[in-house]
């Protein structure tokens, strides 16, 4: 097995450079670039009559 040996600048390079995109995905609205038409259907939630009722806490 061949271990690949980078130099100190190409190193230091590609480290900021993924830095550098990093913080800019972070700071871009991804939502708003994905999809503009974007809904939020509701869901409707129904309890199964047979369930358990856990009120105790503990």
């Amino acid at each position: 097995m061949e271990i690949k040996k980078y130099s100190r600048k190409s190193f230091v390079s590609k480290v900021g450079k993924s830095t550098f995109y990093t913080a800019l995905a972070s700071v871009l609205p991804i939502k708003f670039l994905s999809s503009k038409n974007f809904i939020r259907n509701r869901v409707d939630i129904h309890i199964h009559p047979y369930a358990v009722k856990r009120n105790n806490k503990v």
